[in-house]
């Protein structure tokens, strides 16, 4: 079972272009909408656009994993379904990409105040992304990255 079919049984519509909505009904609440990017050829545009054209060294080969399958907020249950569970590779770039909000509308990139980025020899640290104003906060969710700068 690839992503799209392992998305699409828990009750999601299509998702793969970044910033494309989707809906896992049977794992958040009703009607909660994420979006975010997979493709590593859009993340160069999603971390441009953060910081104004300015290029960042690329990250592969990322993944994402939680101690839980079904985590206190929708971050943790999405962050394990991609990245624990079904061992899915994504870009870390993709964390710069993900909104959640109480009211649930995501769109496209957000610029988060706090991230901590692994250091190039592969071991596993804590990620925190937060946004103050609007309302999302991925910070101390018990997400861990491991990541090959």
């Amino acid at each position: 079972m690839d992503r799209t079919d392992f998305l699409q049984s828990l009750g999601t519509v299509e998702i793969p272009i970044l910033s494309t909505p989707f809906k896992v009904d049977d794992h958040f609440q009703a009607g909660r909408e994420i979006a975010f990017g997979i493709k590593i050829a859009e993340m160069d545009l999603c971390f441009r656009r953060l910081f104004g054209g300015q290029e960042i060294a690329p990250c592969r080969a990322t993944k994402l994993r939680h101690s839980s399958l079904i985590g206190d907020t929708p971050a943790e249950t999405l962050f394990y379904i991609l990245g624990g569970e079904t061992k899915v590779e994504v870009s870390l770039w993709a964390i710069w990409c993900l909104m959640i909000k109480d009211s649930a509308t995501l769109t496209g990139c957000g610029k988060p105040n706090i991230f901590h980025c692994p250091a190039v020899d592969g071991r596993v640290h804590p990620v925190g992304v937060y946004e103050s104003t609007s309302g999302w906060n991925l910070s101390g969710v018990g997400l861990e990255v491991t990541n090959y700068c």
